[in-house]
């Protein structure tokens, strides 16, 4: 068959009519460049591509054994030639935060350290160039009105931050939502949450109509979760009543209640019956053993207390036979009391020591001195005789005093002698009072601490008896009442778990309820449903054959993408067709003005292992007949479209294939024109 019969084999079952009020996409990327530094850019362009609007080609060429050398043969030359690097930095021009998986940001990084990536984004009609280093975010920018080659050719154009483009480009894709919040959920809906359904991962491998991102493509997370994206893609396409939006968030918050009750009822069940379980065995310890056997029960809790209040009254008894407080109280008085007693008598006997250690001192002292010296110290305490001169005799002798003598004066006589011994009796006297005295005190002291030991005995054992009772009795009444409060405690689980029982049948039909008043708001809208449903089939048609039937449903909050030929068309292939299907109508519905799409749709190797290489280039010519309807040159949309199977031939010219066309096999053929 050859390209024109293939080209007109299929029809669209209703004519393409694109809208006047739709004469451009809303965004759409017009130059993708590579720059090696940003020193002298012109010179340093590492891979430029021109995009134009309407069907855009990135191909790289498959393996071809034909045309290959066995020794040299590469099998993989169409699968790593940078189709998929192609995709992530257009993304990466668009705002996403990353220019590629980790693996390969790190051989970016080596291969070129001072790397950034260019493009011309028109928004509306107005061109903004924006340049971004590939290895950080710092020194990013953005040029209202400017196109690359004005980039070029005038180095005084002044740069924006990065977040004025993208704060325009926001504005611009979400400004006209009629809902612009997502249910149950704070802050605004963002280019960030719509832009991975408009350039989908290739890892995501189509499988879904909602499978927008995927782990193994190292993108950052979506921001959506898949209910969100289904609410997102009714949301542009027009599927969806302002009125229906309250409705939507009440739904979610119902639904989230009745899925945390169902988490808490397990728990709170086990927890009944384990704190059921534990009352029991510790009950019949206590010798009770007759419990009511449900704790449905109302008076479950006043059976236990009842059960434990002769316990209760017991334990309060035991006390009585223990010293009173006041009797307590008593005798820790006395215990201080004593204790006074004694520091006095160790104080009086410390005194008595000191005394009698100095008059037996003294006395001793007093005997290992001669006479003269005895005599002298007991003149010492004499008054002076009238005309005694008091001069020193050292004094006496320097001054030549004629009553000096060197003779010494005996002023020896029995007057002297007598004065003498009784100073010695005196002292020895009070040498032995002193003594005498200091025994008193030690017996006192004695006495002292025997009866504080006393007193300390009978305040010990005393307090020791009252606070083993006190111990005893709050161990015992704690025992008791924790029996009690495990019985509360059981009884509340057992309790709130009925109630959850009873919220969830109240929630679900508030539910049931919500998706009522949710179809009954829809029936507004089935006239759109009906309309995008039919743009759908048409697109399955184009692809498929007429014999087949194509629908998209709304199911709950989500859509349900069908097809079938007497009997419902079921593979990993068709899957895909379903997907690529379901994008292609959205962008045609954009086209036409029936919805918000806003006209900019990135493919990435669409193709399944299985799909039949003649279905893969209707994909294609669907594009063409897009294009096709325009009224102008220039159609009101972008499709970018990698592909490793080859475009049709009549599609291999520059007005659709980009160049340069990818070559694995060959460095400077691919993305980057290295191999990274």
């Amino acid at each position: 068959m050859d390209q024109q019969t293939e080209l007109d084999f299929f029809q669209w079952k209703k004519a393409i009519k694109p809208s006047n009020l739709r004469k451009e996409p809303t965004f759409w990327i017009q130059d993708l460049v590579f720059f090696r530094s940003l020193e002298n850019p012109s010179k340093n362009i590492q891979r430029h591509f021109k995009l134009h609007r309407g069907l855009n080609i990135l191909w790289a060429k498959p393996f071809n054994p034909d045309n290959s050398a066995s020794e040299q043969a590469v099998a993989f030359s169409g699968h790593a030639a940078g189709k998929t690097l192609f995709c992530r930095l257009l993304r990466f021009a668009l705002g996403e935060h990353q220019p590629a998986n980790e693996l390969v940001r790190k051989r970016l990084s080596v291969r070129f350290p001072d790397g950034w990536v260019g493009a011309t984004v028109f928004i509306r009609s107005e061109p903004w160039f924006v340049c971004r280093p590939v290895t950080s975010r710092h020194g990013q920018f953005a040029i209202q009105g400017a196109t690359l080659d004005d980039f070029l050719n005038n180095d005084s154009l002044p740069h924006l931050p990065f977040s004025e483009y993208s704060k325009t480009l926001n504005e611009t894709i979400v400004g006209s939502l009629p809902i612009r919040e997502l249910p149950d959920r704070p802050g605004e809906i963002g280019a960030q949450h719509l832009l991975p359904w408009f350039c989908r991962d290739q890892e995501s491998r189509f499988s879904g109509v909602a499978d927008w991102r995927n782990p193994n493509s190292g993108a950052e997370p979506p921001a959506t979760d898949s209910e969100e994206r289904h609410f997102l893609m009714r949301v542009v396409l027009g599927l969806i009543e302002e009125k229906e939006k309250p409705e939507l968030d009440k739904n979610a918050q119902l639904t989230q209640h009745k899925a945390d009750l169902e988490k808490k009822i397990p728990l709170l069940q086990f927890r009944s019956k384990s704190d059921l379980a534990q009352l029991r065995e510790s009950l019949a310890q206590e010798g009770i053993e007759d419990l009511p056997e449900s704790l449905d029960d109302d008076l479950f809790v006043d059976s236990v207390q009842q059960k434990l209040k002769g316990k209760l009254e017991a334990i309060e008894n035991l006390l009585s036979s223990a010293p009173s407080f006041k009797r307590v109280q008593e005798l820790q008085e006395k215990l201080i009391a004593a204790s006074n007693e004694t520091a006095l008598a160790r104080r009086a006997k410390e005194e008595a020591d000191s005394v009698a250690s100095k008059a037996k001192t003294d006395a001793s002292e007093w005997e290992t001195q001669t006479f003269s010296e005895k005599l002298a110290k007991h003149q010492e305490k004499l008054a002076p005789p009238p005309g005694l001169c008091l001069t020193q005799i050292e004094e006496a002798k320097e001054k030549g005093c004629p009553c000096y003598t060197e003779a010494p004066l005996n002023f020896q006589s029995e007057k002297d002698r007598l004065a003498v011994e009784q100073d010695s009796q005196k002292l020895k006297e009070e040498a032995q009072h002193r003594e005498k005295a200091a025994k008193e005190a030690e017996a006192a002291l004695k006495s002292a601490v025997q009866n504080e030991l006393v007193a300390r005995s009978a305040y010990s054992e005393a307090a020791s008896r009252r606070n083993t009772a006190l111990e005893d009795i709050n161990k015992s009444k704690a025992n008791l009442m924790g029996l009690i409060a495990t019985a509360k405690r059981a009884k509340h689980a057992h309790d709130e778990a009925l109630k959850a029982r009873e919220d969830i049948k109240f929630y679900q039909k508030e539910i049931t309820d919500s998706y009522e008043r949710q179809k009954l708001l829809r029936k507004s809208i089935q006239t759109k449903v009906a309309e995008f449903n039919e743009t759908f089939e048409t697109v399955c048609q184009f692809i498929l054959g007429s014999r087949v039937d194509a629908a998209v449903r709304l199911s709950g909050r989500s859509f349900s993408l069908s097809l079938s030929c007497g009997g419902v068309l079921d593979s990993a292939a068709l899957e895909t067709i379903k997907v690529l299907a379901f994008d292609l109508a959205a962008l045609l519905s954009g086209i036409q003005n029936q919805s918000l799409f806003p006209g900019f749709l990135i493919h990435d190797g669409p193709r399944e292992a299985d799909m039949d290489p003649w279905l893969y280039r209707r994909i294609f010519y669907a594009a063409k007949k897009l294009e096709e309807a325009s009224d102008s040159d220039e159609p009101a949309f972008q499709y970018i479209l990698t592909t490793t199977e080859p475009p049709p031939d009549d599609l291999k010219s520059p007005e659709w294939l980009l160049d340069p066309v990818l070559d694995a096999t060959h460095a400077e053929q691919r993305l980057l024109a290295v191999n990274l």
